[in-house]
């Protein structure tokens, strides 16, 4: 790419946000520790140099893409609080699914957990965060389900806190081991059980 190009390329609109989108990409397939600043401007068509223009560092790059997310989660969420509990839980399955059948992509937690020790207490702290938005939003969802629900694996009831737990590790879990097979049908076993608790509840 010639310097003209490239300066054209820096000045379009936007260049931050593509960058934040084209780095969630590149987390979600290569992991963090594999997010590489010269691959990520060679993608977006950008000077690696332009990239510290807008992110002084790769944590900031990474924190930014986990902060990304936690919005789309958001958005997300509040696009389909009008579904019954039941609904919305089938939907954050079906979310998942669908990220990893779009590309091979994993959840930016699970993509971040598996290299925990080396990253950031920054990025830590940010990727917790954005853990504990999802929990509490399985909490509440759980909260509004018929009581029964929650105790259909097999155990005593759990409580709210417990199953929100317990339902996003299985997820989480489900992506890894779907994406180290490159078998989406493994996903769908895994998650089987969730889902059969809803078959036959009312919805909630």
């Amino acid at each position: 790419m010639s310097t003209a190009q490239a300066t054209r390329s820096d000045r379009r609109p936007d260049t931050r946000g593509e960058i934040v989108r084209t780095a969630r990409r590149l987390l979600l397939s290569h992991a963090y520790l594999g997010l590489n600043f010269q691959e990520l401007a060679d993608r977006i068509g950008i000077r690696k140099a332009s990239l510290y223009h807008h992110f002084p560092s790769k944590l900031a790059v990474g924190q930014a893409v986990i902060d990304d997310s936690a919005q789309r989660f958001q958005r997300w969420s509040d696009a389909i609080a009008h579904l019954p509990a039941a609904q919305q839980l089938q939907a954050y399955v079906q979310m998942l699914r669908d990220a990893l059948a779009a590309g091979g992509m994993v959840c930016p937690i699970g993509a971040t957990a598996g290299e925990w020790d080396g990253l950031e207490p920054e990025l830590q702290d940010t990727v917790k965060r954005f853990h504990r938005q999802q929990l509490t939003w399985l909490e509440a969802c759980v909260t509004q389900l018929p009581q029964p629900s929650l105790g259909q694996l097999g155990s005593p009831a759990m409580s709210p806190q417990q199953w929100a737990a317990h339902f996003n590790a299985t997820c989480q879990g489900a992506l890894l081991s779907a994406r180290m097979h490159g078998d989406l049908a493994l996903y769908d076993l895994s998650v089987a059980p969730l889902l059969n608790q809803f078959a036959s509840s009312p919805q909630a």
